[in-house]
């Protein structure tokens, strides 16, 4: 699977570029302050290749690595444990910054506990800096969306969630889209004991450490 969280939206009667068609005027404020939003929408999807499906979830909280991995919980537990029933492996392509920071340990962390909770393995690639355009997810979901998204008014999440349902294309893409109203914390730190014995937990790449790596259900109880 791709993941990537994309640019955040304000929830608010602004104006966004791009053509809508409507049947009647709409007043928008030309000026998007943050503080005049009723919320702050933080859109993170889910390509998956084998399939071309889409699966989107929005939030409007903060976009953390915790925050990623609920929302690949979300849909494995509602959708990709399903169609793929047999998997006891899955790939995770992802950026090397932000909420998928590529040197936190905190993101190894949180991905750790999310093998743990689908009892699968996770192989986590990172993309290197300034390659992001190479994820797949950009111009295979994420390009479709903005497309399905231009020019409409945000007044509330519902209309970015049902345009996104509403998202599809010749080629047989399909988008499956959800709320996420959990608040996330920052400022996380990570239990002493994953960083000191950080190689018992994460597998890391001979060749790209830095980049790849994978991390396996273990049987013994995870405490942190």
């Amino acid at each position: 699977m791709s993941i990537d969280t994309k640019h955040k939206e304000l929830i608010g009667n602004f104006f966004r570029q791009g053509s809508y068609y409507d049947t009647s005027f709409r007043k928008v404020k030309d000026h998007d302050f943050r503080s005049e939003a009723e919320a702050i929408m933080v859109p993170h999807g889910i390509y998956d290749l084998g399939d071309n499906q889409g699966y989107l979830s929005l939030g409007k909280s903060k976009d953390t690595s915790e925050f990623v991995c609920d929302n690949i919980e979300a849909w494995w537990e509602s959708d990709l444990q399903w169609k793929y029933p047999e998997a006891n492996w899955a790939l995770i392509l992802c950026d090397g910054g932000g909420s998928n920071n590529s040197r936190s340990y905190l993101v190894k962390q949180d991905f750790y506990r999310l093998a743990q909770r689908l009892e699968i393995n996770l192989l986590i690639a990172h993309y290197p800096a300034y390659c992001s355009k190479y994820n797949p997810i950009e111009h295979r979901f994420f390009c479709h969306l903005h497309r399905a998204w231009e020019g409409a008014v945000f007044h509330n999440l519902q209309i970015p969630l049902t345009l996104a349902q509403e998202t599809y294309t010749q080629t047989g893409l399909q988008v499956k889209a959800r709320l996420n109203l959990k608040t996330y914390q920052t400022q996380r730190t990570v239990c002493p004991q994953f960083r000191e014995n950080l190689n018992q937990y994460v597998h890391f790449d001979q060749d790209i450490p830095q980049w790849n790596y994978y991390m396996s259900p273990q049987k013994r109880e995870v405490i942190f």
